[in-house]
């Protein structure tokens, strides 16, 4: 299995070598997108490799099928991308699972105070929660950029007494790989009591949108 970024898979020369080798090609057997919502949102901003994948499509052997992984794809999101990676009809199945949770549910809060200063916050952390005391629920908490991610964990910050003010944190995009790994491994298993991220919280551990090629010996058939 060949897991890689869209723009390793696109830039790096040495996938252009191994298009053009039938032996290599002859050996995959299908190729996925992971989240492939984010081929769409995605590739008209940011990250314009994603709207480039499609040709991609030309270089293999018509039996590969395209496979697409999201939890998020809306029905009226299909036509555009089927277009868009120029998937064949015969070759592309869709199949829905139940996305419901019923451990997660929305809460609408009405907030009272501006948004700069993050006190709608103070109802997740107890006022100066004493070290021994009952310790809330591990949380994250959204935002829109780096500075309000690191604006409302330092307000949380400072409603627990300094023993635990290390155990609130922040990450983002500007932070290295292993500092938000290690950083969601605390919270998921370790002494980490909460967290302020932006949207790189989902993309922690690995590319938001991966293609893994899967491959196959011809003559083994392994």
């Amino acid at each position: 299995m060949v897991i890689v970024s869209p723009e390793l898979l696109l830039n790096d020369g040495r996938f252009e070598v191994l298009w053009g080798k039938k032996k290599f090609t002859d050996k995959i057997i299908n190729v996925s997108l992971d989240e492939a919502h984010v081929i769409k949102e995605w590739g008209g901003t940011f990250r314009s490799n994603y709207l480039r994948i499609g040709p991609l499509r030309y270089l293999f052997p018509r039996t590969i099928p395209f496979h697409l992984g999201s939890a998020t794809l809306g029905p009226q999101m299909e036509p555009e991308l089927r277009a868009n990676l120029h998937l064949r009809p015969e070759m592309t199945s869709v199949i829905r699972c139940n996305t419901d949770r019923p451990n997660i549910f929305f809460v609408v809060k009405e907030m009272k105070h501006p948004l700069n200063s993050y006190k709608d916050l103070a109802f997740i952390i107890e006022k100066n929660l004493k070290p021994g005391g009952i310790l809330p629920p591990k949380f994250l908490v959204f935002f829109n950029s780096r500075g309000e991610a690191q604006g409302g964990a330092e307000y949380l910050r400072a409603r627990l007494s300094p023993e635990l003010r290390d155990k609130v944190g922040w990450f983002h995009s500007g932070m290295t790989d292993e500092y938000r790994e290690e950083e969601m491994h605390a919270l998921l298993v370790g002494n980490v009591m909460g967290e302020g991220s932006t949207d790189a919280a989902g993309m922690v551990g690995s590319e938001p949108v991966s293609l893994c090629f899967s491959l196959t010996d011809s003559k083994s058939g392994n």
